[in-house]
């Protein structure tokens, strides 16, 4: 359409913006008027310099259902508050259908039945183990076979990819736990009813113990080979190792069922005491790697008690519940894609992906119709479809994860209004007291400049933590995305990739654009827990990669380090999240001496060390900056770096050379855009994202509303944060310098 020409349709008046876009206005009150006026909506925004991330992609609102464009390739840019607003509305429902929302469950033997005493319903579950038929029964009501199929899978009911009941002795034995365990986490969180949360919780220990008895008989039986003996001691199986981690997530859920939260008293909903994180003894990552490496088998199952028909869990107890459930999901999920030791080897049962997608698409409310329990069901897989099974590769999974755990988020913290002002700036000046112990503390020490997480409070600590540890051991630290792979695959189309772990990021490149990736660790997870075959190879305790326990790579990782990068020096090196305090990123680009360099990461010191930040500043031109996805407690980005020219090059007669130019800055003011290597910036600590250069900077209107909505994509209510306050803007040094 012509600039400057408008168009009126359907009762909006239409106008072209520097994109040539055509938008609707919308009323002065409306948000987003930078860099346009405030009557105008940016359906679409281009970035100079930076390439630009869909703030409702971060966000993740829940869009309708139906025919739509595949997520990986959306670029619009949405008013966070706009969008969130009708979620904050609807969040608050509580009309759903048990029918529906149970549905997958319901036809494979699990029912809703009158308790004796009249009062309420209650959750039943398959009697004696049984999985039921595998049609639909109770709850089909119109439902195709095929849809239901579909949502039976995604919960990890059915086997994946088989048509029917799968052949493997304990095939009957893991279905029936993850039905339970599927259950439990729609009762808890979409449906929020305590009582059959709990009858879940209780069918999934039994589970546990009936898929153990299975195990014992296979192994009698030979079929599954007995625990491996270890430098003179046994060594805990990966089928024990699992039942364990199960145990003791479901043990947890059970906790706070019982009316705590991280093992503290709630009130009304809202703890007793709130803060950050914990010390090491609480650190999430330690956790999961416990759960990879198997500790001793948990105890038996608690006691059942007695729960009130018409409980309704609130948000911190459903955010617990859910967080120890998914936990349980995803230690199933990990050991069977490592070892497969039922049927369908080195596949996902569950699939975290479609298993979180199915979860979150249950909540309902995201503009679908869902007035059957028929159409419920088919807006529950067509979300699965859409999102993992048929619109995404398995290189897109992890966003579909991310996205699934920032819309669930939206329904559990944003819209019950489960975490307040108050509570943000609490848990600031908490953050800022440690910081300055820590520094008084050191002050004769150097430690490896590893910040800690994000102030925030205590119940979003928890949900951020569920959401992303597992998935950062079980695929990567960064989620790939289109546009980061195209600003890869323009800067070369040859790589190799140091620090790969499981090779996800090679897959995506390799996949997505066709391009030649090496993928080079120092414990390469190739064959996973030993081999394809269940009764396959052995598997040695010392061989665990660090990070990623023993979980299956998605291609051939070779081991190496930097010391194995000079034979590529022809291809362009590529490091996602090298270890933060460790020299292995410098390393790397000394070893290497190509010229093209690419990093996923922060810098703030969760990525390399100070040596590795003053390489790249000093010796390095910053080529390309490409925005990524985020979690809620990161601030990472893909940089692109080229090696600058040195002066005695250009003497030597090289034609194209440069002379050296400006250090390169690696944060900017939000407001004026002057870089951290002239001027000093001071950071928000809640978000790491937003800096400023000044206080009549951090005053812009345009800048506050940016950071208030980097702030909403992070469930953490705006608290108007002071450029002074060191609780709230900390000076900012790369890597910890």
């Amino acid at each position: 359409m012509p600039a400057r020409e408008t168009r009126r349709e359907v009762g909006l008046e239409w106008e072209p913006i520097p994109d040539n876009v055509l938008v609707p206005r919308r009323d002065r009150r409306d948000r987003f008027a930078r860099p346009f006026p405030p009557d105008v909506q940016v359906v679409r925004r281009r970035n100079v310099g930076v390439d630009a991330v869909d703030a409702a992609d971060r966000r993740s609102v829940p869009r309708a259902r139906g025919k739509r464009p595949r997520r990986a390739v959306v670029d619009d840019v949405h008013d966070a508050h706009d969008a969130a607003a009708p979620v904050a509305v609807a969040g608050l429902d509580d009309s759903l259908d048990p029918n529906a929302v149970l549905a997958a469950h319901l036809s494979s033997g699990w029912s809703l039945g009158r308790k004796s005493d009249g009062d309420g319903r209650s959750l039943v579950p398959p009697g004696d183990g049984a999985r039921g038929a595998t049609t639909p029964a109770n709850a089909d009501r119109g439902t195709t076979s095929s849809e239901l199929l579909v949502v039976r899978r995604a919960y990890g009911i059915e086997p994946p990819n088989a048509p029917s009941r799968a052949s493997a002795p304990s095939d009957a034995a893991f279905a029936s736990l993850s039905s339970a365990v599927s259950c439990a986490r729609l009762c808890a969180a979409v449906l929020r009813r305590r009582d059959w949360c709990a009858s879940a919780v209780d069918a999934a220990h039994s589970a546990v113990g009936a898929f153990r008895r299975e195990v014992a008989s296979a192994r009698r039986d030979g079929t599954l080979r007995a625990p491996a003996v270890v430098r003179g001691r046994s060594v805990a199986a990966p089928e024990d190792e699992m039942a364990a981690s199960v145990r003791r997530a479901l043990a947890a859920a059970k906790v706070a069922l019982e009316g705590a939260v991280g093992g503290r008293e709630t009130r009304g909903g809202r703890e007793k005491s709130g803060g950050d994180r914990g010390d090491g003894r609480d650190d999430p990552f330690a956790a999961a790697m416990a759960a990879m490496g198997g500790d001793s088998p948990g105890g038996d199952s608690p006691d059942a008690s007695e729960h009130s028909s018409n409980a309704i869990l609130d948000a911190p107890v459903a955010v617990a519940v859910a967080v120890a459930l998914d936990d349980a999901m995803y230690a199933m999920a990990y050991h069977h894609r490592s070892c497969g030791w039922t049927s369908g080897d080195g596949s996902w049962w569950p699939n975290p992906a479609a298993y979180l997608t199915a979860v979150t698409a249950s909540h309902g409310r995201c503009g679908a119709d869902i007035s059957t329990v028929s159409k419920f069901v088919s807006s529950v897989a067509s979300a699965v479809k859409d999102d993992v099974l048929e619109g995404a590769r398995e290189w897109e999974w992890l966003d579909a994860i991310r996205r699934s755990r920032t819309a669930e988020a939206t329904w559990l913290l944003t819209a019950t209004g489960a975490v307040t002002a108050a509570d943000v700036l609490a848990a600031g000046r908490r953050a800022a007291a440690e910081a300055k112990r820590k520094t008084r503390g050191r002050a004769t020490t150097t430690g490896d400049g590893t910040p800690p997480p994000p102030p925030c409070p205590k119940l979003v600590q928890l949900w951020r933590d569920g959401a992303r540890v597992w998935p950062c051991r079980l695929f990567a630290f960064a989620t790939p995305t289109r546009r980061a792979l195209r600003a890869l695959c323009d800067a070369s189309v040859s790589w190799v990739e140091v620090g790969a772990g499981l090779g996800y990021w090679a897959l995506a490149m390799e996949s997505s654009f066709g391009m030649d990736v090496v993928a080079l660790d120092k414990t390469p997870n190739t064959e996973g827990f030993g081999g394809d075959s269940p009764g396959g190879g052995e598997w040695d305790e010392g061989a665990m990669n660090e990070y990623h326990g023993r979980a299956a790579s998605f291609v051939k990782v070779r081991e190496g380090g930097p010391r194995d990068l000079r034979r590529y020096k022809n291809r362009a090196l590529f490091l996602c999240y090298p270890p933060p305090g460790d020299d292995l990123a410098a390393r790397s680009i000394r070893e290497h001496g190509g010229d093209v360099v690419a990093v996923v990461g922060e810098w703030d010191g969760n990525t390399g060390d100070v040596a590795f930040a003053r390489e790249l500043r000093e010796s390095w031109n910053l080529a390309r900056r490409v925005s990524l996805p985020q979690w809620g407690d990161t601030a990472h980005e893909l940089t692109i770096w080229q090696r600058k020219k040195t002066d005695s090059t250009e003497r030597g007669g090289t034609r194209g050379a440069q002379t050296r130019v400006s250090a390169s800055a690696f944060a900017a003011c939000h407001t004026c855009g002057s870089g951290d290597h002239d001027r000093v910036l001071r950071r928000c600590v809640y978000c790491r994202v937003v800096c400023f250069c000044s206080e009549k900077c951090s005053r812009d209107v345009d800048a506050t509303r940016a950071h208030s909505d980097e702030h909403a994509l992070r469930d953490l209510a705006w608290t108007a944060p002071a450029y002074s306050d060191e609780a709230s803007f900390r000076v900012f040094r790369p890597c910890g310098g």
